[in-house]
C-alpha cells in the first residue's frame, strides 16, 4: 500500500524520497499526508514529481531524470547547471 510505504519512508532517515506522479497528483498526495499529521519538515523531504526536468519523456529519460536527482540529493548538491552556479558565485 502506497500510504504505508510513504509513512514508513517519511519516518526513516532515508536520504532520498520521491514519488513518480503528475504535479497535480503529487500536490494532492502532499495535502493528504499533511492531513495525516506529517509535518512540513517531513514533507519537504519528499520529491514529487520525481526527477529533474531534462526534457525527456520516455521511460529511459524519466529514469535518467530520477537517477540524476537522486545522485544530486545523495551528494548534497542542488543540480544547478555549472554555468548558472558560476554566475551565482560571482
Amino acid at each position: 500500500d502506497e500510504v504505508f510505504a510513504l509513512r514508513t519512508a517519511l519516518s526513516s532517515e532515508a536520504g532520498y524520497l520521491a514519488v513518480l506522479a503528475s504535479g497535480r497528483r503529487g500536490r494532492a498526495l502532499l495535502r493528504f499526508l499533511e492531513d495525516l499529521g506529517f509535518s512540513k519538515f517531513q514533507l519537504e523531504r519528499l520529491r514529487t514529481p520525481a526527477g529533474l526536468d531534462l526534457g525527456l519523456d520516455t521511460p529511459a529519460g524519466i529514469a535518467l531524470s530520477i537517477l540524476s536527482e537522486m545522485t544530486a540529493a545523495l551528494n548534497g548538491r542542488t543540480a544547478v547547471p555549472f554555468v548558472q552556479k558560476r554566475l551565482i558565485e560571482r
